[in-house]
């Protein structure tokens, strides 16, 4: 998707998407190295795919990528993303373990919690840990620390970064179900 289309999908639809630029690939490498070893990954608001594309460039042949977003046009870029290891959906992340069979061992979040309700971004991050392996991590990048008092409720682990290269720079926050 070319950026000029990006900026006014977002503007259109800026309650679900977080940003008005895409990710940069300073970002997209940081969060994938993370879960590169991993075989069962879900990515909410995946947008146009930038860390997706990084994802599947550098898991395994027999890792597995679940992509949620609820943009239609975003939905239909990610849809052109030809690998046997995606699958996208276009489906709320709020009841995300009614779309996965199995536990997965890492989630990646774009999704812009502050927009959300309280009880919502409650919801999201029990309804998360609760799809986790007992090694699973679930990874977001924001714009604000935010979410580490929700995640610490849920976590054993988080770890807050700052990664200035993107626009708007990212917290990027690490939580582990595990030390």
């Amino acid at each position: 998707m070319k950026i000029t289309k990006f900026i006014k999908t977002a503007l259109a639809d800026y309650k679900r998407v977080g940003a008005l630029v895409p990710s940069s690939g300073y970002v997209a490498r940081r969060i994938t190295e993370k879960v590169c070893d991993k075989k069962s990954i879900v990515e909410y608001g995946a947008g146009e795919g930038v860390i997706s594309r990084e994802m599947l460039k550098r898991i395994s042949q027999d890792a597995e990528l679940f992509a949620f977003e609820t943009n239609k046009k975003l939905f239909k870029d990610l849809e052109n993303i030809k690998d046997d290891r995606f699958r996208v959906l276009n489906e709320d992340i709020r009841h995300v373990d009614r779309y996965l069979e199995n536990e997965v061992d890492a989630v990646v979040s774009g999704v812009p919690f502050s927009f959300f309700e309280k009880k919502d971004r409650e919801e999201i991050v029990k309804n998360t840990s609760s799809i986790l392996s007992s090694e699973g991590v679930f990874i977001l990048y924001q714009t604000t620390p935010l979410m580490r008092s929700v995640l610490n409720k849920y976590f054993k682990k988080v770890k807050i970064e700052y990664e200035p290269r993107n626009i708007p720079p990212y917290f990027i926050i690490t939580a582990k179900k595990y030390d």
